[in-house]
Parts: C-alpha cells; sequence; structure tokens
C-alpha cells in the first residue's frame, strides 16, 4: 500500500486532491489522489467546444465541499495512503490531518459527517474507519446537514460567469479596491485565473508590470517551457493555488485583465522578481498605482546578484562619478532640442540630455525637401510648443539635475549625460511628456541606462495618450509660419511696420557676439538680426583669426543675461546689411548698460545720434573709472589724444600728418618705383609718386583712387608699381565724409553744385567736426579754423546746397539754422534756385 508526507498543493474538488512530495534535484512528485469509498457532488466545468450546457451548472453542495476540504488541508502537511486503484490507473485513498495528535482529523470522515458527500452505492468497505463513515454520514441524515437537508438546492447552486463581456466596464467598476477571490489555475507564472467571491466571476489576469518565462506550443502541440518556465510557474502554483487572495485590478489587455495578486499583504509580483523569476514589462507597469519604484528596486537586486533569468546580465549603468557629480544644482542657460540643455554648475557650462524621453521629429513626408539645413524648432510639429513650454519654465531658473546614465560617443555622436531635471520638485520630462508635447523611449527590457523615474514618464504618456493631448490629439498639429530675415531686402518689408511699436517683445533666439543677436518677434511672425545701437564689442575671430580681448567673455555674458528671454526691443534704424539697430531690455534693464559697466563694451562714435546716450556713457565711464574689461589700461590723457586724432584735420592733427605725409612722399620720390621696370612718375599732372588703391582693371589701363588726397584716375599699367613695404604704415590720410544737414543736389545742378563745393572748400585748411554715423558712413560739419564761418551754410546761402528733410534729434538746431539758409537763398533766387523751388518734385531724403 502506497503511503506517506505530502503538501497538498490543490484541491480539485470536493473528494479530490493533488499532494506535492519532496524535490529530489528537480520537480517534485505529483500525486493525484481521490478520496476513497465517497463521492462528492459535482462541480461546474467551464464551457468548450466539447462541453454540454448540463455540465456548466454546479451539483447542490459541490461548491461548499470543496472549499471544506480546500480550507482544511491546502498547503498543509499530511499524511495519506492509497487504499486501491482502479483499472484507469485512478487512485483512491485517505488524506489525514494532524496524524497521530490529539486534533487528528479524517477528510472523509469531516466531509460525511457535515452532509458534504455520500458513501459510494456498493461499497465494500470494511474496518474501523469504514465503520466511522457510516456513523457520520448517519449523524448528517438524522440532523439533515448538506446534501440531506431540506432546503431549496438552488440556493447552493453557484451562478459563474465564466466569461466577462465588457472588461473596461468591469476594472472601472472595481479599479484600485481589494477584491478577495481564490486562484483556480497557474497557467504560467504571470497568468492566472480566478473566481471572485462571493460573486463568482471567472477572470483570466496576468500579473500587472510583470511577465515571467511562458510555455510556447510546438507544430506537434506540445508545450515546450522556455527557460526557467517551469521554475516560475511552480514557484507561484505552491504559493496561489487554491489559496485565498486578494485582487487589486488596474487595467485590461486584450480578453484579459491587468491585476496585482496579494496573500496575506505579499505581493507575488514582487517576490518573482527579487528571484530573478520574471522581468518587468513596460507597457503594463504604467498601469501601476504605486509599488513601481519597488518592482524597479526588486529587478535591480535581481540583476546585480546575476540571478536566474539575469545570469548573463551586463549593466549598461556603471557611473564612475563622485556623489557630488551625480546630483547637483545647475542653472538653465538654454534649451537646445526639447531634450538637450546647456546648463551652468559650479563646474561651468555644461550639456545635458534629458533621460528616456524622445524629442519629436519632421515626418519623413515633410522634411523629404531639397534642403539639407535641419528643421527650424517651429517646423516640427508642436515643436514650437514643446521649446515654449520648457523656456518659460526653465530658463534662468535652478534646478535640480540628477545623472542617470551617461551615453557613449558612437557613430561620429559625441558622449550624452542623460539626467532628469527637477524644477521645485516636479519632474520636467515626465511634465513635457504629460502634454504631448513628447514621448518616452522605448528601451529593451535588460537595458538599465534609463531614467530614475521611467515609469512616472510612461504614465505620464498613458495619460496623455487617454486625454488627446498634444501629439496624441485627434486633431492637425498646429502650423507657425516665421519668416527668417536674412538680408536688408527682406528687413525693408518688416521695418516700416516695427518702426510703429514703440517697443516690441521678442526672444532672443542666438547670439552671434556681445552685441549681436538673432530675435524671434512674435508679433510679426519673422526672426530679425538685432545690432545693439551706438555699442562697440570686441569681435569674435572668423576664418581661424583669433578674437579680440574679451570677445568671449561678452559673448557669454550676452547669452547668460538675454539668450531665450523675453525680451523688448526698442528700435532705432536699420543698417546697410537689413540688421535692425535697437536698444535691448530684459524686465527693464538695458542689457547695452550692462555690457558697458562690465567693460565689455565700448560706445560706437554714433552713439550720439541714439536714445539713452547719456545713460550708456554714464555706464562706459564707471568702466573706464574703475578700468574693467577693455578699460583694463584706460588712460585719459591717451584716449584725448587719440580722440583728436579721429575726429579728423583739426590744425594740430593737420601739422602732425602733414610732416608723416611729407616724409612718406620723399621715401616714395627716392625709391622711384624701384622692382617695376623702366617707366614714368605715377601722377599725370605733376608724374610724382603716390599711394593709390586699385579700383579696377581693364586690359591695359588702372581705375585708382589716392588714399592720400581722395581724387581717383585711370593710368596705363606701366604707371602703376607695388608699394614698398617702408611705406604702408601710415594710415590712409584721405577719408570718405558726408555733408551733415545736406542732401544730393538735383541731376541737373550737380555739375555746378560740386565745381562749386571745389571752389568753396578745396585746397583749403578747414575744422572738421565729426557728428554722426548712419548706414551712409560718417557726416560731419566744415567750419573755418576759428570757427566762425560754417562752409556748409555757404554752400547753401549761394544756393548750391538742398537741406535734408530729417537730421538726428542732437542736430536740430542746426538744421534749424541752415533751413533759415536755405530760405534766403530761395528769396534772393541764386543757383538752383533761380528759376523757383525745385524740391517740389522731388522725392525726400
Amino acid at each position: 500500500m502506497k503511503r506517506g508526507e505530502a503538501v497538498v498543493q490543490s484541491v480539485l474538488s470536493g473528494d479530490t486532491v493533488v499532494l506535492r512530495g519532496k524535490s529530489s534535484g528537480g520537480p517534485p512528485p505529483l500525486l493525484t489522489l481521490s478520496l476513497a469509498q465517497i463521492e462528492c457532488p459535482r462541480l461546474a466545468r467551464r464551457p468548450g467546444p466539447s462541453t454540454s450546457d448540463a455540465l456548466t451548472k454546479d451539483e447542490p453542495y459541490a461548491w461548499e465541499a470543496r472549499e471544506y476540504v480546500r480550507k482544511k488541508i491546502i498547503g498543509k502537511p499530511v499524511s495519506f495512503f492509497v487504499e486501491y486503484t482502479v483499472p484507469s490507473g485512478r487512485e483512491f485513498g485517505h488524506v489525514i490531518l494532524n496524524r497521530g495528535k490529539s486534533d487528528e482529523k479524517n477528510i472523509v470522515v469531516g466531509l460525511l459527517g457535515d452532509g458534504l458527500a455520500r458513501i459510494r452505492e456498493g461499497s465494500r468497505g470494511s474496518g474501523e474507519l469504514f465503520e466511522q463513515m457510516k456513523q457520520a454520514q448517519s449523524k448528517a441524515e438524522s440532523a439533515k446537514l448538506g446534501i440531506w437537508s431540506d432546503d431549496k438546492k438552488d440556493k447552493h447552486v453557484r451562478k459563474i460567469t465564466w466569461e466577462v463581456e465588457n472588461l473596461r466596464a468591469f476594472v472601472d467598476k472595481n479599479k484600485r479596491k481589494l477584491i478577495s477571490a481564490v486562484v483556480e489555475y497557474v497557467r504560467d507564472g504571470s497568468t492566472l485565473r480566478l473566481f471572485v467571491l462571493p460573486t463568482f466571476e471567472y477572470l483570466t489576469v496576468n500579473l500587472t508590470g510583470i511577465k515571467t518565462p511562458i510555455f510556447k506550443r510546438n507544430i506537434e502541440g506540445t508545450d515546450v517551457p522556455e527557460p526557467f518556465a517551469e521554475e516560475a510557474k511552480f514557484f507561484v502554483e505552491s504559493r496561489l493555488l487554491h489559496r485565498d487572495v486578494k485582487l487589486r485590478l488596474e487595467g485590461s489587455s486584450g480578453n484579459a485583465f491587468l491585476g496585482t495578486v496579494l496573500m496575506d499583504g505579499r505581493n507575488i509580483s514582487e517576490y518573482l522578481l527579487k528571484c530573478g523569476l520574471a522581468k518587468i514589462v513596460d507597457w503594463s507597469i504604467t498601469s501601476l498605482a504605486a509599488d513601481r519604484e519597488t518592482y524597479r528596486a526588486a529587478q535591480t537586486q535581481a540583476q546585480q546578484q546575476k540571478l536566474k533569468l539575469w545570469k548573463n546580465f551586463t549593466s549598461n549603468n556603471e557611473l564612475s562619478l563622485k556623489p557630488s557629480e551625480r546630483t547637483f544644482k545647475a542653472a538653465v542657460i538654454e534649451i537646445v532640442t526639447p531634450e538637450c540643455f546647456v546648463i551652468q554648475s559650479k563646474d561651468g557650462l555644461k550639456k545635458i540630455h534629458l533621460s528616456s524621453l524622445r524629442r519629436l521629429k519632421v515626418q519623413k513626408d515633410e522634411s523629404s525637401s531639397k534642403s539639407t539645413r535641419a528643421p527650424r524648432f517651429y517646423e516640427v510639429p508642436y515643436g514650437y510648443e514643446a521649446r515654449e513650454f520648457l523656456r518659460t519654465k526653465l530658463i534662468g531658473k535652478t534646478v535640480e539635475v540628477k545623472v542617470d546614465y551617461i551615453k557613449p560617443a558612437n557613430n561620429g555622436y559625441p558622449e550624452k549625460v542623460c539626467c532628469t531635471v527637477l524644477v521645485n520638485g516636479v519632474n520636467i520630462s515626465e511634465a513635457l511628456i504629460s502634454k504631448g508635447l513628447a514621448t518616452a523611449l522605448r528601451h529593451r527590457e535588460d537595458d538599465d541606462a534609463r531614467s530614475s523615474a521611467y515609469d512616472d514618464l510612461l504614465a505620464a504618456e498613458t495619460r496623455a495618450v487617454k486625454n488627446h493631448k498634444g501629439i496624441h490629439s485627434k486633431g492637425e498639429a498646429p502650423i507657425h509660419r516665421i519668416a527668417e530675415v536674412s538680408n536688408k531686402q527682406q528687413a525693408d518689408k518688416f521695418f516700416s511696420s516695427m518702426q510703429r511699436d514703440a517697443r516690441m517683445t521678442g526672444i532672443v533666439e542666438f547670439v552671434a557676439s556681445g552685441s549681436r543677436l538673432r530675435v524671434l518677434v512674435p508679433k510679426h511672425t519673422c526672426v530679425i538680426s538685432v545690432v545693439l545701437a551706438g555699442l562697440s564689442c570686441p569681435k569674435i575671430g572668423r576664418d581661424g583669426a583669433p578674437d579680440q580681448p574679451y570677445a568671449q567673455e561678452a559673448l557669454e555674458f550676452t547669452k547668460k543675461f538675454c539668450l531665450q528671454h523675453d525680451i523688448e526691443i526698442e528700435l532705432e534704424s536699420m543698417d546697410k546689411n537689413g540688421s535692425f539697430v535697437c536698444h535691448v531690455y530684459v524686465k527693464y534693464d538695458n542689457l547695452s548698460e550692462r555690457l558697458l559697466e562690465k567693460g565689455l563694451a565700448s560706445l560706437h562714435p554714433s552713439a550720439e545720434r541714439f536714445k539713452h546716450f547719456s545713460a550708456l556713457a554714464a555706464s562706459e565711464q564707471k568702466a573706464k573709472d574703475k578700468k574693467l574689461g577693455i578699460f583694463a589700461n584706460y588712460d585719459p590723457d591717451k584716449e584725448a589724444a587719440a580722440a583728436m586724432l579721429d575726429e579728423g584735420p583739426s590744425p594740430s592733427a593737420a601739422r602732425k600728418h602733414g610732416h608723416s605725409l611729407d616724409e612718406l612722399m620723399q621715401r616714395l620720390a627716392d625709391n622711384n618705383g624701384a622692382g617695376a621696370g623702366s617707366f614714368k612718375p605715377k601722377f599725370t599732372v605733376d608724374n610724382v609718386w603716390y599711394r593709390a588703391k586699385v579700383l579696377s582693371v581693364n586690359n591695359e589701363s588702372v581705375h585708382v583712387q589716392y588714399i592720400d588726397f581722395g581724387n581717383e584716375e585711370t593710368l596705363c599699367v606701366k604707371r602703376v608699381a607695388p608699394l614698398p613695404a617702408s611705406c604702408g604704415s601710415l594710415p590712409p590720410q584721405a577719408k570718405l565724409v558726408y555733408l551733415a544737414g545736406l542732401m544730393s543736389a538735383p541731376p541737373d545742378w550737380e555739375v555746378e553744385a560740386r565745381s562749386v563745393l571745389t571752389d568753396v572748400i578745396l585746397d583749403k585748411q578747414l575744422l572738421c567736426n565729426f557728428e554722426y554715423r548712419d548706414s551712409e558712413g560718417e557726416h560731419v560739419t566744415l567750419t573755418s579754423l576759428d570757427g566762425e564761418v560754417d562752409q556748409v551754410k555757404e554752400l547753401i546761402l549761394l544756393g548750391y546746397g538742398r537741406v535734408a528733410k530729417r537730421v538726428p534729434k542732437m542736430l536740430a538746431d542746426l538744421h534749424s539754422d541752415y533751413e533759415n539758409a536755405q530760405k534766403e537763398a530761395k528769396m534772393n533766387r541764386v543757383g538752383m534756385w533761380i528759376y523757383g523751388d525745385v524740391t517740389d518734385d522731388d522725392a525726400v531724403c
């Protein structure tokens, strides 16, 4: 007779159990044992192709019989012996709980005593045990217990719902609740079938957030287990099969529910992960209400110990950083793309990337143009909204940065430092994804180089999809048409409309140097080039040329001050290249003043004609007094001398340069065109050598301009020679200037006006005063050396000078004086006014 000790693995019905023996280096042996000499009411079977409708209902008291046995012995060690075996191989015997103890219990006797079973008809049992069985049944009959009662039998038949029709409605009804249930079947380690108590809905449940190895059916129809599939299934069966559990539903997938199964408060999924018998499934872990971090920690523990499924695991997230380098605070300087920032930390500027975030890109059909340039952020669907969301939340703000992993350089792409960024405790990646402005990156299941808040990112994306946010919206993406203004022709289209605005709001998109910006003006839907009015910054070197001193410092200061900030621009004018000459303000703070105060810029000669000149000059003087930046070697005396030289041919300057020019002319004469062959002197009037600049070459003739006198001439090639090196140090003595307050003469009077001007000023020593600079060049006034006679006014009084319609405000008094002189010339009918007013049909200058 077969007998022994075992653990009850499952209870198939009131009279059939599965016993599990001890393992000896492999799966433990199982014994299916039917209880001898009795029969219990039959349980309903799940409908199937070969199951008739009559067999889909319980017999009365079938469930009570099964539950009696299950609650008594499931999972407990018992004693058993096999009494007999029928020809089909089915074994019958007895199961005894607590054998040899005072509370010893024979399960067969207990069933009969509670009226949940009857002795089989024709049974030929004998002995003391059989007598106990008959006595127990007799007592139950007398007491009318169980199947012997007079109760309505329907009351003891379950109403089973084998298929839940609307899974979503059932989940919504029970979501986040702990439902009582009993596990009926374990298909694999992560798929269970349960009865919900007491309503008896039969549910197929996939454990939320994890997946164990499964059994795959081959072409021969047999189930082939994946590695560790049998071990995972046994792990769950030995702990949950036919146990009372609590079920928390979290969603549905196909015909199955997603849920978490708890037994005595313990989560089976967590234990599967810790043992390395399961892996986290990213798509379903987002449905978890809690425990995501616990799941991740459990899986990480198994990976580190290389358990079961992770025995060949190699981490991609080994950070060789100090603790202070893994978590730190920094200020955001620039949003390069929605997943790439430039930050300023105590270690300086660095570029970081958001962990596990995929930014939006242009669709293939949209990017298949001939242009090879990268798309602008506003050309990407929802790119403008993403950039603006990040810009308004982050630029200039202090954030917490946690380095999650470092992606090594690959295929020409540089190394990426991938981080989680928090602003005021909010994960900016999660916020961006929840608005549908980015998506979570899908990692391989064995790739642990991912965001430390990866599950939150997945949950945020799930919410965005459910709420139809951003790219998940059913409508079309918004279109932003923004013009890139890059030349004067394009700038002219916007200049007049912008002039009408006292101030405009904008966003600094790019900083080319300390004083040159690219600014997006939302109101006018364009990106323009902006030059700071009246300011001169050190230049950034190009084509290998070195930077001027403090050029980089000025560039970095301007970037930190206004890059991607909201600004106000106050338009002054436009230069010849189509750049808008403006004052730039960040929260009412003038960028030009700040650059000047730091010694990172100086006033341009044209500054006097712009607004706020006095404030700019005061800021520059502060830097000079403190000898900051480019004014580190500032000397007031040297500046005065240099200013005197730059002002033009004042009497003292003329004398100084005159002596230098005489010496230069003598050296040219002594050189006599050495190295150019035998030819006559250059200038045809006096046959003397002069310095000149070649303007054009036409066959055997050369058109030149004499750089020390300003006049031009066309010569034969033989009258031109290379300039000796010793004669190139003196700056050109002739400078092209415009007479301030005048406009050109009408075409009919142009020749005569030039002749009269020549008579008035040529070969005379005059005092030249610089007034202002604009896109044309420098504008000056000419007076006698004593300052008493204004040569321009003399020209106007002679009737050969026309007064300009508009001049800078600082020349208002001079302009009024010139207009009075022009009225006098018109009244006297002199010069061009002899036949009346010639300005009636002229265009305004």
